[in-house]
Formats: C-alpha cells, structure tokens, sequence
C-alpha cells in the first residue's frame, strides 16, 4: 500500500461505525491484527463479525499469535451476540487456510463466490 494511503486508511476506519480493530501486542509494538466489521446475517436474523483482514507480523508467524487473534475475534462477537464469525481467504493462501481450519473455520455448507464489480481503478 502506498504511504500516503495508510493516513487516509486509519482516518476512514477509525470513522467507520461498524468496525471494529483488534491488536496483537509485543511490549509496546504490534505485532498483529485483526479488522472485522460488524453486519447481519438475513438467513439467521442475527449479526455477524466478519474479519476482513487478519494480520501478523513476519517475524512472529508460526507463533500462535494469528489464533490468539482468532480467539479474541470469537469472544468479541459472542459479547456483541453474533450468529457467526465469517472471513474470506484467498485459494492460495494455504497458511491462513491452516491457521482458520485449526481454529475451527471450514469452507462452509455452501460454497459460495464472492463476486466484485469495481466502481473505481484504485481497488
């Protein structure tokens, strides 16, 4: 991501109503994190937490500190009253594939597609 950018992304999310962040910590540094917004599943007439992005460190990879994260994001949407935790993870990306399946994810009931029509050339 471009630097300039990281100032726009903290100024949006922050002002976002629906999200909500989680760090990973190491002293004073982070080491993780987790972005997840809050919405409604229609089928269940009940929220959900998605995590749409999940984050860790190089150096910290391997270290358990993505299911700490994971565990953090649970707890967060059973005090909110969340039906479900959903995520999205690309086909190749066979380590976080591994991360989410040993903390309970699966590909789900219903495979699904999600489908993107951009509105602009930056995204």
């Amino acid at each position: 991501m471009p630097f300039e950018n990281r100032d726009k992304l903290i100024r949006d999310l922050t002002e976002h109503p629906f999200q909500r962040t989680l760090f990973a910590m190491d002293q004073e540094e982070a080491i993780g994190l987790a972005v997840c917004f809050l919405g409604y599943s229609t089928f269940y007439a009940q929220r959900l937490l998605n995590i749409h992005d999940l984050f860790v460190a190089a150096d910290y990879r391997g270290q358990g500190v993505g299911l700490l994260l994971l565990q953090g994001v649970e707890d967060w949407a059973r005090e909110l009253g969340c039906c479900k935790v959903t995520l999205e993870v690309h086909g190749d990306n066979l380590r976080g594939q591994s991360v989410y399946q040993e903390f309970g994810f699966d590909g789900g009931r219903d495979k699904m597609s999600f489908w993107t029509k951009l509105l602009v050339d930056s995204c």
